[in-house]
């Protein structure tokens, strides 16, 4: 168990991110912080005129204090300045704390502000320390450091100088040490507060790349970003689509003689697999309701070839849906149906969103496959005068389909499969 004084992450990784987080968040902080110091050291000058040492205190305040911390707020705005900002906090303090103690050792017997035996090194150390420790992340080891050397100088110089018999000096000295503790005890509450919502936000920000991530997997990715930024999807008109319906032959028997658990385990299997020559081919895999796998060319993804594409993946997913079937010691027989024909696609509703395909090309391919022939594709006639330089048909008839009326269809031939189908892993 670490003590409660560690901050660090115990994992490397998240440590560099944290300080990442950091740097983002805040390489900003020593522009403003070494202006501010900037501004009270000049400003303080006022006291120099009290002072019998006066010359020597201005010269000291605006010849050395005030260039170094100038040249500080230069290299600050750089790149390798904001790359190192704690650096150039760090730089900012201990100038300070130089600054600080040696104004007050010139001061010392010169005026009625005297020097270090008076409140006014606490008070400063406290207004420097609450500054850099409580809007910085600068690290607590570093606000620790600061204030053990600010309290050594502190004694170190008031027993070089002579004050200790001042009674008042060693009150003060007490006063730094409480302040030191405090303003370390504050930078390590505040960075333990910080290090906290780094990980909330980290959680957040992969909470947000897995919803988008499942948001892109169900919509298009276009259609993904307009929704997460909060506008309405119009649905788009599609001159040209290849649409294809595909179903498992007797599915109802099949389900009948096997439990829940088979039954999503083989039909999980056979779509998956369907998803990955789908994409292979360059077409666009739209739903599965129940048994029935809808797949569509031309669409969202494009495509001059369309039909020909569509019947190509017809005939692979019959031949996968056997070899499956073969290998799992069930039939599996596929009956297809594909039509050519215009469509809306688009996205509709606010709860189980999913970019789909209306129109009555879509209701005919439907058609067309629920009336087909086992293991067999059944074709309309305007797919048919596409694909015919290809393919044969085994029959030509004219059907009445249910909401549409008499239809001119045809049953292709079987064919074998396209060589570029993906090869199926062991485990499937």
């Amino acid at each position: 168990m670490r003590p409660p004084w560690h901050l660090a992450f115990p994992n490397p990784a998240e440590e560099r991110d944290y300080r990442t987080f950091c740097t983002r968040r805040y390489r900003d902080s020593p522009r403003w912080i070494t202006g501010v110091a900037i501004a009270a050291f000049g400003s303080f000058a006022y006291f120099d005129t009290l002072s019998t040492a006066a010359t020597t205190l201005l010269l000291a305040r605006f010849l050395l204090v005030v260039p170094l911390l100038a040249g500080i707020l230069a290299i600050s705005t750089t790149r390798w300045g904001r790359e190192r900002w704690v650096l150039c906090i760090d730089a900012t303090t201990q100038v300070s704390h130089a600054a600080i103690v040696g104004l007050m050792w010139l001061y010392e017997g010169t005026s009625t502000y005297n020097g270090l035996s008076t409140a006014a090194y606490p008070l400063n150390l406290a207004l420097l320390m609450a500054i850099v420790g409580s809007t910085t992340p600068i690290p607590v080891a570093h606000v620790a450091a600061h204030c053990v050397l600010a309290f050594a100088t502190y004694v170190l110089i008031g027993a070089t100088v002579g004050v200790f018999a001042n009674g008042e000096f060693m009150l003060y000295a007490f006063n730094v040490a409480a302040v030191a503790v405090a303003m370390t005890f504050a930078a390590w509450w505040r960075e333990r507060l910080l290090r906290a919502l780094f990980r909330e936000e980290s959680a957040l920000i992969i909470e947000r790349n897995t919803l988008s991530i499942v948001l892109s997997e169900i919509v298009p990715t276009e259609v993904a970003m307009s929704i997460k930024q909060g506008h309405k999807v119009p649905p788009q008109p599609f001159g040209e689509v290849a649409i294809l319906f595909a179903d498992i032959v007797g599915f109802t028997r099949l389900s009948a003689r096997m439990g829940p658990g088979h039954l999503v385990e083989v039909l999980d299997r056979l779509f998956s697999r369907f998803d990955a020559i789908a994409e292979s081919r360059g077409v666009e895999k739209v739903k599965t309701i129940g048994d029935s796998y809808m797949v569509v060319g031309g669409g969202r993804l494009g495509g001059a070839d369309c039909a020909h594409s569509i019947v190509d993946l017809g005939h692979t997913l019959i031949g996968e849906a056997r070899a499956m079937g073969a290998s799992m010691g069930i039939p599996l027989e596929m009956r297809v149906g594909v039509h050519l024909g215009s469509v809306i696609g688009g996205v509709i509703g606010r709860t189980r969103m999913a970019f789909d395909y209306w129109g009555e090309a879509v209701n005919l391919a439907s058609r067309l496959e629920s009336s087909g022939t086992p293991g067999r594709i059944h074709v309309s006639e305007q797919v048919w005068l596409r694909v015919r330089d290809r393919y044969r048909a085994e029959t030509e008839r004219t059907i009445e389909l249910k909401g549409i009326g008499a239809v001119l269809t045809y049953v292709l031939e079987p064919q074998s499969a396209p060589d570029d189908t993906p090869a199926m892993r062991a485990d499937e």
